[in-house]
């Protein structure tokens, strides 16, 4: 039986989403500038989004991880598929947390033209995971 209630148009599903997911999104380039952010991810840098916009990802994230993100963003832009890691880092001003990470190419007549960056934070699994580990270990 289909559906009595209206579909809404792309533009308005995807623009809800990004405004309310509460995982962190970014729409990059191929050299990591920041074209998209959301709102969870201006709250996390605490910066407004004009003053996200047009700037690289990486001056968001700590020196050591950088390279990882980098090679992950080639990964995605090469092969035109999502990639995933896990990594613990701090992102802006936040303390260190652990992420679950998304790379998802937009591809547009079968050619990667921007990536959409996911982000969870995990920290409160990986803690509990290992609070698991830890109390079975004891036992």
């Amino acid at each position: 039986m289909a559906s009595t209630f209206p579909i809404a148009p792309n533009e308005v599903r995807f623009q809800s989403l990004l405004d309310n997911s509460p995982e962190l999104i970014l729409y990059q380039n191929e050299e990591g500038i920041i074209l998209d952010a959301n709102p969870a991810f201006l709250t996390l840098v605490g910066l407004p989004k004009d003053q996200v916009l047009h700037r690289n990802y990486y001056e968001f994230l700590p020196l050591d991880v950088r390279e990882l993100f980098r090679e992950k963003l080639r990964e995605a832009f090469a092969t035109g598929k999502p990639v995933r890691f896990d990594l613990y880092a701090s992102q802006g001003n936040s303390a260190p947390r652990h992420w679950d990470v998304v790379k998802v190419p937009l591809l547009e007549h079968g050619r990667v033209v921007g990536v959409h960056m996911l982000a969870r934070d995990i920290t409160e699994k990986v803690k509990s995971q290992e609070a698991m580990f830890t109390q079975n270990r004891d036992l």
